[in-house]
Protein backbone atom coordinates (compact mmCIF):
# COMPACT_ATOMS: atom_id res chain seq x y z
CA UNK A 1 0.00 0.00 0.00
CA UNK A 2 1.15 3.50 -1.33
CA UNK A 3 1.75 6.35 1.33
CA UNK A 4 0.64 9.28 -0.15
CA UNK A 5 3.04 12.00 -1.04
CA UNK A 6 4.12 14.73 1.70
CA UNK A 7 3.90 18.06 0.11
CA UNK A 8 5.77 20.82 1.74
CA UNK A 9 4.58 23.63 3.42
CA UNK A 10 4.46 26.92 1.09
CA UNK A 11 3.56 30.14 2.05
CA UNK A 12 0.16 32.01 1.23
CA UNK A 13 0.71 34.06 -1.98
CA UNK A 14 -0.76 38.27 -0.60
CA UNK A 15 -1.47 40.32 -2.67
CA UNK A 16 -0.21 43.94 -1.14
CA UNK A 17 -1.87 47.14 -1.09
CA UNK A 18 -0.95 49.92 -3.33
CA UNK A 19 -0.82 53.32 -1.82
CA UNK A 20 -3.11 51.95 0.56
CA UNK A 21 -5.74 50.58 -2.10
CA UNK A 22 -6.15 46.64 -0.98
CA UNK A 23 -5.79 44.29 -3.82
CA UNK A 24 -9.61 44.05 -4.41
CA UNK A 25 -10.16 46.93 -4.75
CA UNK A 26 -7.46 48.05 -7.47
CA UNK A 27 -8.11 44.78 -9.37
CA UNK A 28 -11.77 45.77 -9.86
CA UNK A 29 -10.51 48.84 -10.95
CA UNK A 30 -8.38 47.36 -13.50
CA UNK A 31 -10.76 45.35 -14.97
CA UNK A 32 -13.30 47.90 -15.27
CA UNK A 33 -10.61 49.61 -16.83
CA UNK A 34 -9.26 47.06 -19.10
CA UNK A 35 -13.41 46.62 -20.15
CA UNK A 36 -13.65 50.12 -20.94
CA UNK A 37 -10.86 50.18 -23.43
CA UNK A 38 -12.09 47.13 -25.31
CA UNK A 39 -15.62 48.89 -25.44
CA UNK A 40 -13.81 52.07 -26.46
CA UNK A 41 -12.11 50.25 -29.59
CA UNK A 42 -14.38 48.22 -30.43
CA UNK A 43 -17.48 50.39 -30.03
CA UNK A 44 -16.22 54.17 -30.03
CA UNK A 45 -13.07 53.94 -32.22
CA UNK A 46 -14.67 52.45 -35.49
CA UNK A 47 -17.01 55.48 -35.72
CA UNK A 48 -14.80 58.14 -34.41
CA UNK A 49 -12.38 57.08 -37.43
CA UNK A 50 -14.68 56.67 -39.62
CA UNK A 51 -18.11 59.02 -38.89
CA UNK A 52 -21.04 59.15 -40.74
CA UNK A 53 -23.98 57.64 -42.47
CA UNK A 54 -25.59 55.31 -44.78
CA UNK A 55 -27.76 57.69 -46.53
CA UNK A 56 -30.41 56.76 -49.23
CA UNK A 57 -30.56 58.95 -52.10
CA UNK A 58 -33.65 59.49 -54.00
CA UNK A 59 -34.15 61.47 -57.39
CA UNK A 60 -37.42 62.35 -58.84
CA UNK A 61 -35.62 61.29 -62.47
CA UNK A 62 -34.99 58.01 -63.23
CA UNK A 63 -31.87 56.79 -64.42
CA UNK A 64 -29.50 59.71 -62.83
CA UNK A 65 -26.21 59.89 -61.26
CA UNK A 66 -25.40 60.84 -58.21
CA UNK A 67 -21.83 63.05 -57.56
CA UNK A 68 -20.81 63.93 -53.40
CA UNK A 69 -17.99 66.92 -53.55
CA UNK A 70 -17.79 66.34 -57.70
CA UNK A 71 -17.32 62.76 -57.43
CA UNK A 72 -19.32 60.39 -59.01
CA UNK A 73 -20.83 57.41 -56.60
CA UNK A 74 -23.72 55.74 -59.42
CA UNK A 75 -27.22 55.63 -59.39
CA UNK A 76 -29.08 58.70 -57.36
CA UNK A 77 -31.73 55.86 -56.22
CA UNK A 78 -29.89 54.01 -53.93
CA UNK A 79 -27.43 53.74 -50.74
CA UNK A 80 -24.32 55.34 -50.07
CA UNK A 81 -22.09 55.86 -46.85
CA UNK A 82 -21.28 59.29 -46.53
CA UNK A 83 -18.91 60.74 -44.10
CA UNK A 84 -19.66 63.45 -41.56
CA UNK A 85 -19.40 66.93 -42.37
CA UNK A 86 -20.98 68.84 -45.06
CA UNK A 87 -20.97 68.16 -48.43
CA UNK A 88 -22.24 69.39 -51.63
CA UNK A 89 -24.51 66.76 -53.43
CA UNK A 90 -25.60 66.83 -56.86
CA UNK A 91 -27.43 64.65 -59.70
CA UNK A 92 -26.78 64.97 -63.11
CA UNK A 93 -28.51 63.32 -65.91
CA UNK A 94 -27.87 64.15 -70.22
CA UNK A 95 -25.16 66.12 -68.48
CA UNK A 96 -27.58 68.20 -67.32
CA UNK A 97 -27.38 69.03 -63.26
CA UNK A 98 -30.89 68.38 -62.10
CA UNK A 99 -30.23 68.58 -58.41
CA UNK A 100 -27.88 70.24 -56.13
CA UNK A 101 -27.64 70.93 -53.03
CA UNK A 102 -25.44 71.20 -49.52
CA UNK A 103 -26.32 68.19 -47.17
CA UNK A 104 -25.12 67.83 -43.50
CA UNK A 105 -24.19 64.41 -41.75
CA UNK A 106 -23.83 64.30 -38.75
CA UNK A 107 -21.42 62.10 -36.32
CA UNK A 108 -23.02 58.61 -34.97
CA UNK A 109 -19.78 56.59 -33.21
CA UNK A 110 -21.35 53.75 -30.98
CA UNK A 111 -21.03 50.73 -32.39
CA UNK A 112 -21.02 51.83 -36.31
CA UNK A 113 -19.48 48.77 -37.56
CA UNK A 114 -22.19 46.86 -36.36
CA UNK A 115 -25.34 49.23 -36.87
CA UNK A 116 -25.78 51.12 -40.17
CA UNK A 117 -26.92 54.54 -39.28
CA UNK A 118 -29.07 55.70 -41.97
CA UNK A 119 -30.97 58.70 -43.38
CA UNK A 120 -32.93 59.41 -46.25
CA UNK A 121 -32.60 62.47 -48.12
CA UNK A 122 -34.61 63.63 -51.27
CA UNK A 123 -33.00 65.49 -53.75
CA UNK A 124 -35.28 68.04 -55.07
CA UNK A 125 -35.63 68.96 -58.64
CA UNK A 126 -34.30 72.79 -59.65
CA UNK A 127 -35.85 74.51 -62.12
CA UNK A 128 -34.57 73.58 -65.47
CA UNK A 129 -35.14 75.58 -68.81
CA UNK A 130 -36.55 74.43 -71.66
CA UNK A 131 -33.22 72.88 -73.55
CA UNK A 132 -32.33 71.26 -70.11
CA UNK A 133 -35.80 69.56 -70.48
CA UNK A 134 -35.63 68.71 -73.73
CA UNK A 135 -32.09 67.42 -73.17
CA UNK A 136 -33.26 64.91 -70.56
CA UNK A 137 -36.57 63.92 -72.79
CA UNK A 138 -33.83 62.93 -75.90
CA UNK A 139 -31.64 61.30 -73.46
CA UNK A 140 -34.83 58.85 -72.36
CA UNK A 141 -35.83 58.34 -76.44
CA UNK A 142 -32.60 57.89 -77.07
CA UNK A 143 -32.53 54.97 -74.99
CA UNK A 144 -35.69 53.92 -76.52
CA UNK A 145 -34.01 53.67 -79.40
CA UNK A 146 -31.06 52.16 -78.55
CA UNK A 147 -33.15 48.56 -77.04
CA UNK A 148 -35.40 48.93 -80.55
CA UNK A 149 -32.61 46.97 -82.01
CA UNK A 150 -32.91 43.67 -79.29
CA UNK A 151 -36.15 42.12 -80.47
CA UNK A 152 -35.52 39.12 -77.83
CA UNK A 153 -34.94 39.43 -74.26
CA UNK A 154 -34.04 36.27 -71.37
CA UNK A 155 -32.29 36.25 -68.15
CA UNK A 156 -29.11 37.56 -69.86
CA UNK A 157 -30.60 40.84 -71.90
CA UNK A 158 -32.75 42.39 -69.61
CA UNK A 159 -35.25 44.59 -70.47
CA UNK A 160 -35.51 47.74 -68.30
CA UNK A 161 -38.67 49.84 -67.54
CA UNK A 162 -38.00 52.59 -71.03
CA UNK A 163 -41.07 54.04 -71.54
CA UNK A 164 -42.08 54.02 -67.75
CA UNK A 165 -38.77 56.23 -66.92
CA UNK A 166 -39.53 58.17 -69.75
CA UNK A 167 -43.17 59.35 -68.36
CA UNK A 168 -41.79 59.44 -65.61
CA UNK A 169 -39.14 61.97 -66.40
CA UNK A 170 -41.35 63.90 -68.61
CA UNK A 171 -44.37 64.42 -65.73
CA UNK A 172 -41.39 65.04 -63.01
CA UNK A 173 -40.56 68.28 -65.36
CA UNK A 174 -43.43 69.26 -66.10
CA UNK A 175 -43.04 68.53 -70.13
CA UNK A 176 -45.55 70.09 -71.96
CA UNK A 177 -44.92 68.40 -75.03
CA UNK A 178 -44.91 64.57 -73.40
CA UNK A 179 -47.64 63.07 -75.85
CA UNK A 180 -46.05 63.51 -78.76
CA UNK A 181 -42.90 62.12 -77.68
CA UNK A 182 -44.88 59.09 -76.28
CA UNK A 183 -46.29 58.71 -79.92
CA UNK A 184 -43.26 59.33 -81.25
CA UNK A 185 -40.98 56.73 -78.88
CA UNK A 186 -44.50 54.07 -79.45
CA UNK A 187 -42.68 53.71 -83.02
CA UNK A 188 -39.96 52.23 -81.43
CA UNK A 189 -41.25 48.87 -79.88
CA UNK A 190 -39.88 46.07 -81.25
CA UNK A 191 -40.61 43.58 -78.37
CA UNK A 192 -43.20 41.90 -76.35
CA UNK A 193 -41.73 43.55 -73.02
CA UNK A 194 -41.72 46.72 -75.12
CA UNK A 195 -45.01 46.62 -75.65
CA UNK A 196 -46.01 45.86 -72.37
CA UNK A 197 -43.87 48.75 -70.76
CA UNK A 198 -45.59 50.97 -73.34
CA UNK A 199 -49.04 49.60 -72.27
CA UNK A 200 -48.58 51.11 -68.85
CA UNK A 201 -48.44 54.77 -70.10
CA UNK A 202 -51.32 57.09 -69.85
CA UNK A 203 -51.30 58.99 -72.82
CA UNK A 204 -53.93 60.79 -74.81
CA UNK A 205 -52.27 61.53 -78.48
CA UNK A 206 -54.25 59.70 -80.83
CA UNK A 207 -51.06 58.73 -83.06
CA UNK A 208 -50.04 56.80 -79.67
CA UNK A 209 -53.19 55.08 -79.46
CA UNK A 210 -53.09 53.83 -83.06
CA UNK A 211 -49.74 52.58 -83.17
CA UNK A 212 -49.96 50.45 -79.53
CA UNK A 213 -52.45 49.10 -81.21
CA UNK A 214 -50.27 48.35 -84.60
CA UNK A 215 -48.00 47.07 -82.11
CA UNK A 216 -50.57 44.52 -80.49
CA UNK A 217 -51.15 43.25 -83.76
CA UNK A 218 -47.30 42.74 -84.59
CA UNK A 219 -45.91 41.83 -80.61
CA UNK A 220 -48.91 40.86 -78.81
CA UNK A 221 -50.27 37.84 -78.11
CA UNK A 222 -52.65 37.37 -81.16
CA UNK A 223 -50.54 38.35 -83.88
CA UNK A 224 -51.97 39.43 -86.86
CA UNK A 225 -51.48 36.54 -90.32
CA UNK A 226 -52.81 39.39 -92.82
CA UNK A 227 -51.42 41.59 -95.23
CA UNK A 228 -50.04 45.49 -94.79
CA UNK A 229 -49.38 48.27 -97.40
CA UNK A 230 -50.53 49.46 -99.95
CA UNK A 231 -49.94 47.75 -103.50
CA UNK A 232 -46.88 49.38 -105.56
CA UNK A 233 -47.99 51.36 -108.48
CA UNK A 234 -46.62 50.87 -111.77
CA UNK A 235 -45.22 54.57 -111.67
CA UNK A 236 -42.91 56.23 -114.06
CA UNK A 237 -40.96 59.32 -113.30
CA UNK A 238 -38.52 61.31 -114.95
CA UNK A 239 -36.36 64.05 -114.80
CA UNK A 240 -34.11 66.60 -116.40
CA UNK A 241 -30.15 66.79 -116.47
CA UNK A 242 -28.21 69.46 -114.98
CA UNK A 243 -24.99 70.34 -113.35
CA UNK A 244 -23.99 71.69 -110.01
CA UNK A 245 -20.78 73.66 -110.24
CA UNK A 246 -18.72 73.67 -107.23
CA UNK A 247 -15.82 75.48 -108.36
CA UNK A 248 -13.83 72.55 -107.30
CA UNK A 249 -15.63 70.06 -109.20
CA UNK A 250 -18.71 69.91 -111.10
CA UNK A 251 -21.45 66.82 -110.49
CA UNK A 252 -23.89 66.02 -112.73
CA UNK A 253 -27.26 65.40 -111.07
CA UNK A 254 -31.22 64.73 -112.70
CA UNK A 255 -33.79 67.39 -111.17
CA UNK A 256 -37.08 65.67 -110.62
CA UNK A 257 -40.44 67.80 -110.44
CA UNK A 258 -43.19 67.29 -107.24
CA UNK A 259 -44.25 63.70 -107.23
CA UNK A 260 -46.59 61.78 -105.65
CA UNK A 261 -45.75 57.93 -105.54
CA UNK A 262 -46.36 54.66 -103.81
CA UNK A 263 -43.07 53.60 -101.44
CA UNK A 264 -43.11 50.08 -100.85
CA UNK A 265 -45.62 47.02 -101.40
CA UNK A 266 -48.29 44.94 -100.05
CA UNK A 267 -46.46 42.26 -97.55
CA UNK A 268 -47.06 40.47 -94.64
CA UNK A 269 -47.83 42.13 -91.43
CA UNK A 270 -44.35 40.41 -89.60
CA UNK A 271 -42.11 43.55 -87.81
CA UNK A 272 -39.38 42.29 -90.04
CA UNK A 273 -41.44 43.36 -92.99
CA UNK A 274 -42.90 46.63 -91.90
CA UNK A 275 -39.92 48.70 -93.50
CA UNK A 276 -41.26 47.67 -97.13
CA UNK A 277 -44.73 48.37 -96.70
CA UNK A 278 -46.27 50.61 -99.06
CA UNK A 279 -47.21 53.93 -98.23
CA UNK A 280 -48.39 57.34 -100.91
CA UNK A 281 -45.85 59.92 -100.19
CA UNK A 282 -45.16 63.51 -101.72
CA UNK A 283 -41.72 64.57 -102.99
CA UNK A 284 -40.85 68.56 -103.25
CA UNK A 285 -39.19 69.40 -106.18
CA UNK A 286 -35.37 68.58 -106.15
CA UNK A 287 -32.23 67.35 -107.67
CA UNK A 288 -30.16 64.06 -107.08
CA UNK A 289 -26.07 63.22 -108.08
CA UNK A 290 -26.47 60.96 -110.99
CA UNK A 291 -23.86 58.93 -109.19
CA UNK A 292 -22.17 58.49 -105.68
CA UNK A 293 -19.49 60.93 -104.22
CA UNK A 294 -16.56 59.32 -105.34
CA UNK A 295 -13.13 59.26 -103.32
CA UNK A 296 -11.66 61.82 -105.69
CA UNK A 297 -14.53 63.97 -104.35
CA UNK A 298 -13.12 63.15 -101.19
CA UNK A 299 -10.03 64.34 -101.98
CA UNK A 300 -10.94 67.90 -102.60
CA UNK A 301 -12.96 67.86 -99.40
CA UNK A 302 -10.01 66.69 -97.16
CA UNK A 303 -7.79 69.45 -98.95
CA UNK A 304 -10.30 72.12 -97.68
CA UNK A 305 -10.80 70.63 -94.50
CA UNK A 306 -7.50 68.48 -93.11
CA UNK A 307 -9.42 68.01 -90.03
CA UNK A 308 -11.44 65.25 -92.14
CA UNK A 309 -7.61 63.58 -93.05
CA UNK A 310 -7.36 59.53 -92.37
CA UNK A 311 -4.94 60.91 -89.63
CA UNK A 312 -7.30 62.65 -88.14
CA UNK A 313 -9.39 59.99 -87.43
CA UNK A 314 -8.52 59.44 -83.91
CA UNK A 315 -9.63 63.35 -83.12
CA UNK A 316 -12.95 62.57 -85.45
CA UNK A 317 -13.81 59.41 -83.11
CA UNK A 318 -13.14 60.97 -79.92
CA UNK A 319 -15.84 63.55 -81.36
CA UNK A 320 -18.37 60.48 -82.74
CA UNK A 321 -17.98 62.04 -85.82
CA UNK A 322 -16.62 58.88 -87.16
CA UNK A 323 -15.49 55.61 -85.67
CA UNK A 324 -12.88 53.39 -86.45
CA UNK A 325 -12.95 52.47 -89.43
CA UNK A 326 -13.14 55.79 -91.22
CA UNK A 327 -11.51 55.33 -94.41
CA UNK A 328 -9.97 52.27 -94.32
CA UNK A 329 -8.90 50.55 -97.42
CA UNK A 330 -9.15 53.70 -99.49
CA UNK A 331 -6.58 55.43 -101.76
CA UNK A 332 -7.95 59.28 -101.34
CA UNK A 333 -6.01 61.39 -104.15
CA UNK A 334 -6.62 64.30 -106.13
CA UNK A 335 -4.04 63.13 -108.81
CA UNK A 336 -6.89 61.87 -110.83
CA UNK A 337 -10.25 63.40 -111.81
CA UNK A 338 -12.52 60.23 -111.52
CA UNK A 339 -12.81 57.11 -109.06
CA UNK A 340 -14.54 54.74 -107.54
CA UNK A 341 -17.46 55.85 -104.78
CA UNK A 342 -15.91 56.72 -101.14
CA UNK A 343 -16.90 54.56 -98.67
CA UNK A 344 -15.79 53.93 -94.66
CA UNK A 345 -16.65 57.22 -94.53
CA UNK A 346 -20.07 58.13 -91.63
CA UNK A 347 -23.23 60.08 -92.06
CA UNK A 348 -21.42 63.15 -90.08
CA UNK A 349 -18.79 63.25 -92.20
CA UNK A 350 -20.87 63.20 -95.46
CA UNK A 351 -22.58 66.32 -93.62
CA UNK A 352 -20.20 67.96 -93.44
CA UNK A 353 -18.78 67.55 -97.01
CA UNK A 354 -22.56 68.39 -97.92
CA UNK A 355 -22.15 72.11 -96.12
CA UNK A 356 -18.63 72.44 -97.62
CA UNK A 357 -20.15 71.82 -100.98
CA UNK A 358 -23.19 74.52 -100.36
CA UNK A 359 -20.92 76.99 -99.40
CA UNK A 360 -18.91 76.23 -102.51
CA UNK A 361 -21.94 76.50 -104.86
CA UNK A 362 -24.49 78.33 -103.10
CA UNK A 363 -26.80 75.70 -103.26
CA UNK A 364 -28.66 74.07 -100.36
CA UNK A 365 -26.59 70.71 -100.69
CA UNK A 366 -27.65 67.57 -98.01
CA UNK A 367 -28.04 64.05 -98.50
CA UNK A 368 -31.34 62.67 -100.14
CA UNK A 369 -34.28 61.15 -97.66
CA UNK A 370 -35.70 58.12 -98.14
CA UNK A 371 -38.45 59.79 -100.64
CA UNK A 372 -36.09 61.50 -102.71
CA UNK A 373 -33.89 58.36 -102.94
CA UNK A 374 -36.69 56.49 -104.06
CA UNK A 375 -38.44 58.79 -106.47
CA UNK A 376 -34.75 58.82 -108.03
CA UNK A 377 -34.76 54.83 -108.10
CA UNK A 378 -38.31 54.52 -109.66
CA UNK A 379 -36.94 56.74 -112.77
CA UNK A 380 -33.71 54.32 -112.95
CA UNK A 381 -35.57 51.17 -112.74
CA UNK A 382 -34.55 50.50 -115.96
CA UNK A 383 -31.07 49.94 -114.64
CA UNK A 384 -29.61 46.43 -114.37
CA UNK A 385 -28.21 46.04 -110.55
CA UNK A 386 -24.07 47.02 -110.52
CA UNK A 387 -22.40 44.21 -109.54
CA UNK A 388 -19.03 46.55 -109.47
CA UNK A 389 -17.42 49.65 -107.91
CA UNK A 390 -16.81 50.61 -111.18
CA UNK A 391 -19.54 52.19 -113.18
CA UNK A 392 -19.28 55.57 -115.00
CA UNK A 393 -22.61 57.85 -115.92
CA UNK A 394 -23.72 57.29 -119.25
CA UNK A 395 -25.12 60.97 -119.80
CA UNK A 396 -28.51 59.68 -120.02
CA UNK A 397 -31.60 61.57 -117.78
CA UNK A 398 -31.12 58.34 -114.85
CA UNK A 399 -28.60 58.66 -111.69
CA UNK A 400 -26.27 55.37 -111.87
CA UNK A 401 -26.02 52.73 -109.64
CA UNK A 402 -28.83 53.32 -107.45
CA UNK A 403 -29.00 49.35 -106.99
CA UNK A 404 -25.72 47.56 -105.82
CA UNK A 405 -22.31 49.80 -106.20
CA UNK A 406 -22.17 50.93 -101.77
CA UNK A 407 -25.32 50.64 -99.94
CA UNK A 408 -26.36 54.99 -99.36
CA UNK A 409 -27.36 56.74 -96.52
CA UNK A 410 -30.24 58.74 -96.37
CA UNK A 411 -31.00 61.64 -94.24
CA UNK A 412 -34.25 60.01 -93.03
CA UNK A 413 -33.90 58.19 -89.35
CA UNK A 414 -34.70 54.57 -89.15
CA UNK A 415 -38.31 54.41 -86.98
CA UNK A 416 -39.25 50.84 -87.33
CA UNK A 417 -43.24 51.28 -87.44
CA UNK A 418 -43.05 54.74 -89.18
CA UNK A 419 -44.88 53.16 -92.29
CA UNK A 420 -47.61 51.65 -90.46
CA UNK A 421 -48.14 54.45 -88.33
CA UNK A 422 -48.20 57.65 -89.91
CA UNK A 423 -45.33 58.03 -91.84
CA UNK A 424 -45.46 62.07 -92.52
CA UNK A 425 -46.09 62.96 -89.00
CA UNK A 426 -43.80 60.55 -87.33
CA UNK A 427 -40.93 62.01 -89.30
CA UNK A 428 -41.62 65.27 -88.14
CA UNK A 429 -41.19 64.48 -84.65
CA UNK A 430 -38.46 62.85 -85.82
CA UNK A 431 -36.76 65.89 -86.57
CA UNK A 432 -37.91 67.17 -83.45
CA UNK A 433 -36.28 65.09 -81.02
CA UNK A 434 -33.67 61.77 -82.81
CA UNK A 435 -30.67 63.44 -82.73
CA UNK A 436 -27.67 61.26 -83.89
CA UNK A 437 -29.72 58.04 -83.79
CA UNK A 438 -29.69 55.87 -86.91
CA UNK A 439 -30.43 56.62 -90.35
CA UNK A 440 -31.90 54.27 -93.41
CA UNK A 441 -29.54 52.88 -95.80
CA UNK A 442 -30.77 52.23 -99.62
CA UNK A 443 -30.01 50.32 -102.52
CA UNK A 444 -27.57 47.59 -101.32
CA UNK A 445 -23.75 46.96 -102.32
CA UNK A 446 -22.27 45.01 -105.15
CA UNK A 447 -22.11 42.01 -102.79
CA UNK A 448 -25.38 41.61 -102.49
CA UNK A 449 -28.39 39.59 -103.74
CA UNK A 450 -32.16 40.26 -103.75
CA UNK A 451 -31.69 43.75 -103.23
CA UNK A 452 -34.98 45.92 -104.59
CA UNK A 453 -35.73 49.44 -104.18
CA UNK A 454 -37.67 48.30 -101.17
CA UNK A 455 -35.52 47.02 -99.49
CA UNK A 456 -34.67 49.01 -95.86
CA UNK A 457 -31.04 48.78 -93.81
CA UNK A 458 -29.38 51.01 -90.70
CA UNK A 459 -26.70 52.42 -89.65
CA UNK A 460 -25.22 54.70 -86.66
CA UNK A 461 -24.52 58.17 -87.77
CA UNK A 462 -21.19 57.92 -87.01
CA UNK A 463 -20.25 54.50 -87.90
CA UNK A 464 -18.53 53.40 -91.21
CA UNK A 465 -18.55 50.75 -93.13
CA UNK A 466 -16.59 48.85 -95.93
CA UNK A 467 -20.04 49.12 -98.35
CA UNK A 468 -21.74 52.19 -97.35
CA UNK A 469 -21.57 55.61 -99.55
CA UNK A 470 -23.62 58.35 -100.14
CA UNK A 471 -24.87 61.02 -103.29
CA UNK A 472 -25.77 64.18 -102.59
CA UNK A 473 -28.92 66.53 -103.33
CA UNK A 474 -29.73 70.05 -103.89
CA UNK A 475 -31.84 72.51 -104.49
CA UNK A 476 -31.63 76.87 -104.79
CA UNK A 477 -31.87 78.47 -101.35
CA UNK A 478 -35.19 79.72 -102.17
CA UNK A 479 -36.80 75.95 -102.99
CA UNK A 480 -36.23 74.79 -99.19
Amino acid sequence: MKHPTQLPEVEPVVLKPILGIKPGIYLLVLYIFIILLVLFFIGFLPGIVKGGRHVTFSSPISGSGLYIDGNYQGSANYQYFVQSGEHQAEVRKADITISRETIRIDHPVFFTWLVHYTKHIPLSLRALNLQEKEAIVRFDLHEIVRYSAITTYDKVTVYPPLFSNLANDMEAISYEKADQVLALAANFITSAEMLDDAKKIKCNDGLFTKTLDIAIQLFGQDQSQGKTGLPSGDETVSGKRTVLDSGVFTQEGITYSASTVIMGDTVPTKYNDTNRAGIKVTVPPFTIATTPVSQYQWALFIKDNPSFAKSNSEKLSEQDIVDEYYLNGESISTEFSAGKPVFNISYQAAMAFCRWVGQKSGKKVFVPSETQWYIAAISAKQRSYVKSLTFADDQSDMPTAMLGGVWEMTSTPFIPLSRLSDYEKVHQLGELYLENDDIIVKGGSYENNGITRDSVGAIGTNACGDLIGFRIAWMDEQDV
